[in-house]
């Protein structure tokens, strides 16, 4: 691509998975952009959310406008003045396949993958801190089972989605989480 073509970037990555981290890295060592959303992910730049949030984002079956929603994002990109926009909304992790169609030769991307026990873990001690907060768990209760299952279960759903996102996209690129922190700019 010239430099002067701007491109988007997909992290294709569960959540709680290390994804903003990974994508605030590669923002800060290609100078591309990143939303100024929460966790900097695409799915919560205004008109974008709306459409996104409009439906089950985890449904494999649900599918979106993405020329809107492309659209929207390249205004942003275009008013940051910057060549490649980062995306790593996990919900993306169930529609690779319609996010290559819709965005073609504009896009290139990674899919990632983590540690079962940081998701898993990640997902329970968010969830019980919101317990906390609305004084439902105190923090000398035991951590409810059902809690755990469910953090599970959400676990191997993002699992499989990534499964069949790597059996069905053997050239894009794969991170595991053991390779991140050992990872260096020039691999």
């Amino acid at each position: 691509m010239g430099n002067n073509q701007q491109m988007f970037f997909f992290i294709f990555a569960p959540k709680f998975s290390g994804s903003t981290v990974m994508s605030q890295f590669l923002a800060n060592a290609v100078d591309g952009y990143l939303p100024s959303t929460s966790n900097n992910e695409g799915q919560m730049i205004p008109g974008a959310k709306e459409i996104i949030f409009a439906q089950d984002r985890w449904d494999p079956n649900v599918d979106f406008n993405w020329s809107k929603i492309k659209e929207i994002w390249l205004s942003h990109l275009q008013q940051s003045q910057k060549n490649i926009f980062i995306e790593a909304s996990p919900p993306n992790i169930m529609r690779l396949e319609s996010i290559k169609r819709s965005f073609a030769n504009e896009m290139a991307g990674m899919i990632s993958i983590s540690s079962p026990y940081m998701q898993i873990s990640s997902e329970i001690k968010k969830k019980c801190h919101k317990l906390i907060g609305r004084k439902k768990l105190l923090q000398s209760d035991q951590i409810p089972a059902k809690l755990i299952q469910n953090a599970a279960a959400k676990w191997v759903h993002m699992a499989q989605a990534q499964r069949r996102n790597i059996e069905s996209n053997p050239s894009i690129f794969i991170l595991y989480y053991v390779g991140f922190p050992t990872m260096t700019i020039n691999e």
